[in-house]
């Protein structure tokens, strides 16, 4: 109990939320705090949709109201800041713009997809909360560059550089590239589904999940580096969290087999003791 009391002071009363005048920054979450600079690098844009689902989530514990002021908080800070107007998700507001790497800034950077995701989740969860217009219509004009961002395969680009008109899929690194871990972005849309009943935003889920099972190997393993055919846990753990939380929703029982199959891989890849 007194570390869920100190989590919940952290995350409220820390500063990994920021609370103040300035429009640019207020309510956005940070990423982490740097213990050599003293300092947060960036408010990041995909842990601020993390984090309006886990203000929800300790509202629905505890109805207290502070959560959903907090929540509101961010999600106007992803309405005032972080949204392009081509409907996707800036993903990175660096306080020190001369420490800004260009391939994910807001003022060059690419806005990708699944960071995207994550806000319309978070964004279309309190709209279901709180029923406020702005958040429903911000969440429709998300939905839908998601959609956009779909091949025809069910696969997503996994980033648009808006400067160039440049639809990116590059093997360089796990998420620069579309793979599994896109399913993950079918709970935004499935939220959405729920919400408008358009089956547009449930078929994207669906396609999303379908294109995933192809990704997984014999070994249970999804692939999550197409340049070496190697296996990231982070990524691959994306991968079963989309098709866990689709196929129990959706009741298509392949998504849950598969869901399976790649937790236990991750179990049988996780070391008996620490390294010494």
């Amino acid at each position: 109990m007194k570390e869920a009391i100190a989590i919940k002071n952290w995350l409220l009363n820390s500063g990994i939320q920021n609370i103040g005048k300035d429009r640019h920054i207020n309510g956005g979450f940070n990423s982490w705090f740097s213990m050599d600079k003293k300092n947060y690098p960036f408010i990041y844009s995909e842990i601020t949709g993390y984090g309006i689902t886990t203000l929800l989530f300790l509202y629905e514990t505890e109805k207290d109201s502070i959560y959903i002021e907090r929540a509101e908080l961010a999600a106007d800070w992803i309405l005032n800041t972080a949204l392009h107007p081509c409907g996707g998700i800036k993903s990175r507001y660096y306080y020190s713009k001369n420490e800004a790497n260009d391939n994910y800034s807001f003022e060059k950077g690419n806005i990708f997809v699944f960071d995207t995701a994550m806000a319309l989740f978070g964004l279309s969860s309190l709209y279901k909360q709180t029923k406020k217009e702005k958040y429903l219509e911000a969440s429709k004009k998300i939905a839908d560059f998601l959609v956009r961002m779909q091949k025809d395969n069910g696969q997503f680009f996994a980033f648009y550089n808006p400067g160039r008109n440049f639809f990116g899929d590059i093997d360089d690194k796990w998420s620069n590239q579309s793979g599994s871990y896109h399913a993950k972005i079918a709970l935004g849309l499935l939220n959405m589904h729920d919400i408008t009943k358009k089956d547009t935003y449930k078929g994207s889920a669906i396609k999303a999940c379908d294109s995933a099972l192809n990704f997984q190997k014999d070994d249970r393993r999804f692939v999550t580096s197409r340049k070496d055919s190697t296996t990231h846990q982070h990524p691959h753990c994306y991968s079963a969290e989309g098709l866990l939380y689709c196929g129990l929703k959706l009741g298509i029982k392949k998504y849950v087999d598969s869901a399976i199959k790649a937790i236990e891989w991750s179990l049988n890849s996780q070391l008996e003791k620490l390294l010494q």
